[in-house]
């Protein structure tokens, strides 16, 4: 396969974040469109036990795809030999697991000491498979950098998931309703692969084959292995030490704090790896290139963030009505430990590309070990005082990112954090207008309407003060410097 040239690439980066926006725009009003109407007809104990299994799924769903997909698509050549082991190996480790929750759901059920949870876990479970079938079909259009089509299939998939889950909850079918839209919805994603990618395995497992994909894949597997247990051990935790309503309003709230940052972070992953991968020939192009998306990120991710944070309480009340108002102070906490989520995949994309898959894996980690130790620390306090400790580790986890980045690059730390500085203040005079745009009514509504205008506003004239220009967004420049 041809590398394209720096210009042609330039133009697919651009191109790639361009949908990727999109999508994610799109999808995140359509999930948040969703989410107010099922979070009014459910209550905080359906999203708690579903909470309760996120762990086991999530850690399911990683070890299906076992970092094979991340190979493929650092691998400069790849064979249908590479595909259909890839592809049998996902399938085979999906079974397996499939059947192994199936068999330990009544030990599920008996660990948080909800009956329901036996049939949940086993229905549940059934998405591991489906999602296996799709796995190679997207990592085959990753490869080939077709955003647009992934932005369509994930958009097309949303829309079913929505529907088939609010027809549910409306029709009484409760947590079932969330297990139910799942299936549905994951099960339209590969038959919508399967028509488009038309790719099915021609071939046998090639023991050499996975050995080479492993090699690199295995790495980054385990440092996302350390990544999942970490980010899903607070639900567990949550679940086991209270209940299954107070882990609803914990899922709620981080549940909004996820839908920017999280998805931004998936964005980031999706556009800039494969993008950085295909420049990892030409070391220059790809830092000039980290650069530009560096800027772009930092901008956008503390604008939406902090205005979250800074208008949790009214926003509350006005999408999913009093009845959650407990999560409106984790809500704030949370958006302060998601805040460096989408930069910090920049940084992680560029070591992967750089083929430094054993700093990821050390970066996770210090990073985790120290955050299962302050979680020790904080569990039988309150579900407020855990979150706290998450965005303290967030932060450390920032420092740490940082100053391997710099080991990477070459460059200063103080080049690598210039983006953040016009952000950060602006942030901070974003949240001390609107916060004082809320404080002149009790009405929620004009709450959020007082305080979304002047915050963004603040925020937009702060930083042109400060020599913003937005013509930016559009430059990549070099971040080697003589410091």
């Amino acid at each position: 396969m041809n590398q394209p040239s720096g210009e042609k690439m330039s133009v697919r980066i651009r191109n790639g974040f361009i949908w990727s926006l999109l999508e994610n725009f799109s999808l995140s009003g359509i999930r948040f469109i969703i989410g107010v109407l099922m979070a009014r007809m459910l209550v905080p104990s359906d999203y708690g036990m579903i909470g309760m299994l996120t762990v086991f799924m999530a850690v399911s769903d990683l070890l299906i795809n076992g970092g094979l997909s991340s190979a493929l698509n650092k691998m400069p050549q790849r064979t249908e030999k590479d595909f259909c082991t890839a592809f049998l190996f996902n399938l085979s480790i999906a079974f397996f697991l499939y059947g192994t929750l199936f068999f330990c759901a009544p030990l599920i059920a008996d660990f948080y000491r909800i009956p329901l949870l036996e049939s949940l876990t086993r229905v549940f479970s059934l998405t591991l498979i489906i999602n296996a079938l799709s796995v190679i079909p997207m990592t085959k259009l990753q490869i080939e950098l077709s955003f647009r089509t992934i932005s369509v299939i994930n958009l097309v998939v949303a829309i079913v998931n929505g529907i088939a889950g609010v027809s549910m909850a409306f029709n009484g079918y409760g947590v079932w309703a969330l297990v139910y839209s799942t299936i549905i919805a994951n099960s339209i994603r590969v038959l919508i692969l399967l028509a488009l990618v038309r790719w099915i395995p021609t071939g046998f497992f090639s023991y050499a084959s996975f050995k080479s994909m492993f090699s690199y894949g295995g790495k980054l597997l385990l440092g996302l292995l350390v990544e999942t247990l970490y980010s899903n051990i607070y639900p567990l935790v949550i679940g086991k030490v209270y209940s299954a309503e107070a882990l609803g309003y914990y899922s709620r709230a981080r549940g909004y704090a996820d839908l920017p940052a999280a998805t931004f972070t998936m964005m980031v992953y999706r556009v800039c790896f494969p993008a950085f991968c295909a420049q990892n020939s030409d070391r220059e192009k790809m830092l000039v290139s980290y650069a530009g998306v560096m800027r772009k990120v930092a901008y956008i991710i503390f604008l939406v963030m902090i205005l979250l944070l800074t208008l949790a309480k009214p926003l509350i009340v006005v999408v999913v009505t009093a009845k959650w108002l407990d999560s409106a102070p984790l809500l704030q906490i949370l958006c302060l430990a998601a805040l460096f989520l989408p930069v910090l995949e920049v940084n992680i994309s560029l070591i992967k590309a750089l083929g430094d898959a054993s700093a990821v894996l050390k970066i996770q980690f210090v990073s985790k070990a120290a955050g299962v130790l302050v979680l020790a620390l904080t569990l039988h306090y309150s579900v407020t005082v855990m979150c706290w400790g998450a965005a303290i580790i967030s932060l450390l986890t920032a420092v740490v990112n940082f100053i391997w980045t710099r080991k990477v690059t070459g460059c200063s730390l103080r080049r690598l954090l210039k983006p953040f500085w016009i952000p950060l203040v602006s942030g901070a005079a974003m949240y001390v207008i609107a916060a004082s745009a809320v404080s002149v009514t009790e009405n929620p509504y004009l709450q959020c309407l007082f305080g979304s205008l002047a915050g963004v506003a603040a925020y937009v004239a702060v930083s042109l003060l400060m020599g913003f220009r937005f013509s930016s967004f559009g430059k990549n420049e070099p971040i080697h410097d003589n410091d």
